[in-house]
């Protein structure tokens, strides 16, 4: 003997259904947030629409974040997107090995950051967002 339920029940008639929730923000959409300086409330457009005290914080934690000091070059067009890439590359070499070690170390791993922006599809496809916001 086979059971069939009916189906979902519907809610009780002093509950309303659940809505869905929307769709969860993508690691491109956080990256680009990120890179753009409004990851959050007291991201770098908000504080620098405060006035100079706002846009002196926005420098500085552009200072102290280069991923942030990057991104705020890239929307002054003081660098490309392409030199934006380069500068997050070696970054990320300087601070993964630091500038202690070898020449020879640090290029198998900047070529393999290279590499791996060029074959994984996700950032890649931050990359070329970069390049067309141009």
């Amino acid at each position: 003997m086979k059971i069939s339920g009916s189906g979902p029940l519907p809610p009780p008639p002093d509950e309303t259904p659940a809505t869905k929730p929307g769709k969860a923000e993508g690691a491109a959409e956080a990256f680009s947030r990120h890179l753009e300086g409004t990851t959050g409330p007291e991201g770098a457009a908000a504080l620098e629409a405060r006035g100079p005290e706002g846009a002196a914080r926005a420098d500085a934690a552009a200072a102290a974040d280069p991923v942030r000091s990057v991104a705020a070059d890239l929307r002054a067009g003081r660098i490309t997107p392409e030199q934006a890439v380069d500068r997050l590359v070696e970054d990320t070499v300087s601070r993964r090995i630091g500038a202690q070690a070898p020449e020879a170390v640090r290029a198998r791993l900047r070529a393999s950051l290279v590499d791996l922006l060029a074959r994984d599809p996700h950032l890649a496809d931050l990359v070329k967002r970069l390049e067309r916001a141009r």
